[in-house]
């Protein structure tokens, strides 16, 4: 069967060909987050062996993968909105592959950074954030759970950190970042050639319905059209950027570190802690499909402050140091489960909200606001520990990151309150 979208009709086919984008996002995202994300933690040990780094400057790469991506994040959403994101996805695995290859290849702390940066640059380009562009545009009714599926990719990827594990200790962590940059250009491109921008470009609609086939019993999706510079003055844009800002605070120190905080606080080993560490993203899946598809039928506001209380739960545990088995997979799951849920809901209530229209540059502008907190959290992490040889106080600080981001939430207001423009401008 053919899943080339139809340029020449408009005749129906069994998928429709968002779902095919939607697929492949997944498909790469699984493999570009295992890697570059969460594989980070299987690394941190190893090279902490071989170089003797302090845990701050080791986790100071986490922070420049979190600063790159608020930088390049609005050049990326731009190029995506005008090119499409097929382009930007293809040259993005391309970087990537190379960045990987550098990587194995560091011999210091400086070449360590700058092939980091390299790579980091590579996976913003070809990160899920662009396939959320596409998604925005190809579907409506069914945006968040369209978005869930997509985001699972990220979830399903918690396996890779216990193969990564495996790797490197079969092969070297050298030799593993060779193996994962070729992987990455034999998968990455032709997955990326599967994307496409807009369904009108290829006479379609969203969400494959035909407007004379929706029925009017139907609440449609809302479709606001807001200018960008409106957009940016929106009270809702610097709300959700606040709330994502303390969001990301907390998770990129807990995913840089999660590993090593396992086996100093909890004193559990390696083996244990690498399981829980696949464990977050693992549970995540589950919490990505449940509440995504939850958020078609229901206030998104209410889901992503859900999302954020059990993933508060989990963070809390955590903060305690409990060292039983039982008790750090309870933290993982409740943990894994809201952060995983918070994603797609996050992007569908911004797509809601602003429209599809420059929904690049909306991405791009919301990662510039969350900058501060992705670069600090891996930082912060590290410097407690090095100072207290505990990663109990930094976790502490991240709960209270997300009850203030929990109070935000609550007084954002409902996506009906934002009247579209009628006349907008660029």
């Amino acid at each position: 069967m053919s899943t080339r979208p139809d340029t020449t009709s408009k005749q129906r086919t069994p998928v429709f060909y968002g779902w095919w984008i939607v697929l492949s996002g997944m498909t790469l995202s699984i493999y570009t987050s295992g890697v570059f994300f969460y594989g980070f933690t299987a690394l941190f040990n190893p090279l902490r062996a071989e170089f003797g780094w302090s845990r701050a400057a080791t986790s100071l790469a986490f922070t420049l993968q979190r600063g790159e991506t608020g930088i390049a994040a609005p050049i990326v959403g731009i190029l995506a909105d005008r090119y499409g994101p097929r382009s930007v996805m293809v040259v993005g695995v391309v970087i990537a592959g190379i960045g990987m290859l550098l990587l194995s290849r560091t011999n210091s702390l400086p070449t360590f950074y700058a092939a980091f940066f390299i790579a980091a640059v590579g996976f913003s380009a070809a990160s899920p954030n662009v396939g959320y562009i596409a998604i925005a545009a190809w579907f409506q009714r069914r945006r968040s759970r369209a978005m869930a599926l997509l985001a699972t990719g990220a979830g399903i990827s918690g396996f890779m950190v216990g193969i990564l594990v495996w790797i490197i200790d079969l092969t070297g962590w050298r030799n593993a970042l060779v193996i994962l940059g070729v992987i990455l250009w034999i998968i990455g491109i032709p997955l990326s050639l599967m994307f496409r921008h807009r369904p009108e470009q290829y006479g379609l609609h969203p969400d494959g319905i035909e407007p004379e086939h929706i029925s009017s019993g139907v609440p449609k999706a809302p479709a606001p059209s807001f200018s960008y510079s409106r957009i940016i003055r929106m009270e809702a844009f610097w709300i959700l950027g606040t709330v994502n800002s303390l969001w990301i605070f907390a998770h990129t120190g807990v995913v840089a570190h999660i590993i090593p905080a396992l086996t100093l606080d909890a004193h559990a080993s390696l083996g244990l802690a690498a399981v829980a560490a696949s464990g977050i993203p693992i549970f995540s899946t589950v919490g990505r499909l449940a509440m995504g598809t939850v958020a078609d039928f229901m206030d998104k506001r209410l889901i992503m402050i859900i999302s954020m209380l059990t993933q508060l739960i989990g963070l809390v545990v955590l903060a305690m140091g409990v060292g039983s088995a039982w008790g750090i997979m309870i933290s993982m799951a409740f943990y894994g489960f809201g952060f995983g849920g918070y994603i797609p809901v996050r992007r569908a209530l911004q797509a809601d909200i602003f429209g599809s229209k420059d929904f690049g540059k909306v991405i791009g502008s919301m990662e510039i606001i969350s900058l501060a907190g992705g670069l600090g959290g891996p930082v912060f992490a590290g410097w407690v520990a090095d100072v207290q040889d505990s990663y109990q106080l930094a976790f502490w600080v991240f709960s209270l990151g997300i009850i203030v981001a929990i109070a935000l939430m609550l007084k954002a207001k409902p996506v009906g309150s934002y009247e579209p423009e009628t006349i907008t401008s660029a």
